[in-house]
């Protein structure tokens, strides 16, 4: 039963977002536990009470920008879009990132240093913490971390095929 009710409701997302969510139907397969548990991850890469919604919307693109899946991007940006993103926005983070500003680009690089483990982490995680607080910068170290938890599930369960480059579609989302 309970195999029964996780494949419908990945389904239910597969057919919302247009998402090959295979990897995900092999989990439940092989332990409705185990994707019963997993089940909880968009919670906590969504969880938001006092980052702003663009700025937490673009730490987790910068994160999945980072893992090179553009299938996990353009989820990304659909679910960004339902959030309330502008396009604009998501344009200039997936073709021209260095063309963000303000508050968008200091907190792009810094969820693109973290994911990366890049030099300037330390610095731009300061500036952040010092612009927004620590709540805020631990809600975007959060959408970070989650973020990149299913670009690497995909791989390390030879679904790699599946995070191939795309043409970005920045209108899916209603």
């Amino acid at each position: 039963m309970l195999k029964k009710i996780l494949h419908y409701f990945v389904a239910k997302m597969e057919r919302k977002y247009g998402y090959d969510a295979g990897y995900l139907h092999e989990i439940i397969d092989s332990s409705p536990g185990l994707a019963r548990e997993f089940s909880h991850l968009p919670k906590l890469s969504q969880y938001r009470r006092k980052a702003p919604v663009r700025l937490h919307a673009l730490a987790g693109l910068a994160a999945a920008k980072t893992e090179d899946c553009g299938p996990c991007l353009q989820l990304g940006i659909d679910m960004s879009r339902e959030a309330g993103v502008d396009v604009e926005t998501l344009k200039r983070v997936v073709r021209q990132p260095e063309q963000l500003s303000g508050d968008d680009k200091l907190v792009f690089d810094y969820a693109t240093a973290v994911a990366t483990n890049a030099p300037e982490a330390d610095e731009l995680r300061r500036r952040v913490e010092s612009q927004y607080g620590r709540d805020v910068l631990i809600e975007l170290a959060m959408a970070i971390a989650a973020t990149r938890v299913y670009p690497a599930l995909k791989r390390g369960m030879g679904h790699a095929k599946s995070c191939q480059i795309m043409q970005f579609d920045f209108k899916k989302a209603s």
